[in-house]
C-alpha cells in the first residue's frame, strides 16, 4: 500500500537520487566495457601476431597447444564479456526496480530481494577475468618455451 504525505514526498526525493546513482553506474559501466574490450581486442591481436609471425613460427613451434588454449580461453573472456554488459544493466534495472518499490510505493522488503541477473553478472565476470588471466599465462608459456 502506498504511503501518503511528506513521507511520500521524502521517498521521491531519495527514490530520484537513487535512480541518479544507477544511471551514473550504467554510464560507467558501459565506458569502462567499452574500454576493456578494445583494449583486450588490440593486445590479443597485437601480441598473437607477432608471436606466432614474428617471433615464433607456428609451423616450427613446440607447444603449440598452449597458443591454442590461450586463444580459446581470450574467446571465452571475450564472449563472457560481452554477456556480462548486458546482463550487469538488467541487474541495474531490477535494482531500479526494486528502489522504486521501495521508495515510491512503501515496500518494505523491496532491497531484499535476490537480484539472479547481479549474480550471473558476477560470475560471468569472474570467469572472464580468470580465462583473460589464464590466456595470458598460456601465451606467455608458449613464447618462452619456444625461445629457449
Amino acid at each position: 500500500m502506498k504511503r501518503q504525505g511528506t513521507g511520500d514526498e521524502q521517498r521521491g526525493e531519495m527514490y530520484a537520487r537513487y535512480r541518479d546513482k544507477i544511471h551514473k553506474r550504467d554510464l560507467s559501466n558501459t565506458e569502462n566495457y567499452d574500454k576493456a574490450l578494445l583494449t583486450l581486442s588490440s593486445a590479443t591481436l597485437g601480441f598473437s601476431l607477432t608471436a606466432i609471425h614474428s617471433i615464433i613460427p607456428l609451423k616450427t613451434s613446440d607447444y603449440t597447444w598452449l597458443i591454442i588454449t590461450g586463444w580459446v580461453l581470450l574467446l571465452v573472456s571475450i564472449i563472457t564479456s560481452l554477456a556480462a554488459f548486458p546482463v550487469g544493466n538488467k541487474a541495474l534495472s531490477v535494482q531500479l526496480k526494486n528502489a522504486a518499490d521501495y521508495y515510491i510505493d512503501g515496500n518494505e522488503d523491496a532491497f531484499e530481494r535476490k537480484n539472479t541477473f547481479e549474480n550471473v553478472n558476477r560470475y560471468l565476470n569472474y570467469i572472464s577475468g580468470l580465462s583473460f588471466g589464464i590466456a595470458i599465462v598460456a601465451i606467455m608459456a608458449f613464447v618462452i618455451l619456444n625461445i629457449l
